[in-house]
């Protein structure tokens, strides 16, 4: 991720400012590029989560109720429905753990992050402004995502 930081910014020296349109259309694409891989990966991540979130919550609710009726109903099935209860309070606990609905959500956001960086992006390469402010533009918004993606891993 920093070598992508140091790139962009080495495009802002004092020997890059002169350069042409061209130039930036080729840097501003290359930003375009970068967001929609990572607009990919997120919306890829969010789907892991979303699936995450049925595999371990429906199993946890169903094999919980079983056991229950199983121990209420029936005094032979004591011993499966206490199996089932300690499989539905680990799928339970591995659910709470790894939080897929937060997780999913976060990709989701993340994904509409680079989408909107993607947006201004183009929006910068069609207009014929300041190249110096352009490419400034578009370095602070990326390290800006890149600060938002790295405290949404770490729980900051």
């Amino acid at each position: 991720m920093g070598s992508v930081i140091t790139y962009f910014e080495t495009l802002l020296d004092e020997k890059k400012r002169a350069r042409s349109r061209a130039d930036r259309v080729e840097i501003i694409n290359s930003a375009i590029k970068r967001a929609q891989d990572k607009q990919y990966k997120k919306k890829k991540d969010e789907a892991f989560w979303r699936k995450t979130y049925f595999i371990f919550g429906i199993p946890a609710t169903a094999l919980a109720a079983i056991a229950g009726l199983t121990a209420f109903f029936s005094t032979a099935g004591r011993i499966p429905a206490a199996i089932l209860a300690v499989l539905a309070a680990f799928s339970s606990s591995i659910f709470t753990f790894l939080n897929p609905e937060r997780r999913a959500s976060e990709a989701k956001k993340e994904a509409e992050a680079w989408e909107a960086f993607e947006l201004e992006c183009r929006h910068l390469m069609s207009n014929t402004g300041n190249l110096e402010k352009q490419l400034t533009t578009v370095v602070d918004k990326y390290k800006e995502l890149l600060r938002y993606e790295k405290s949404s891993i770490f729980g900051d």
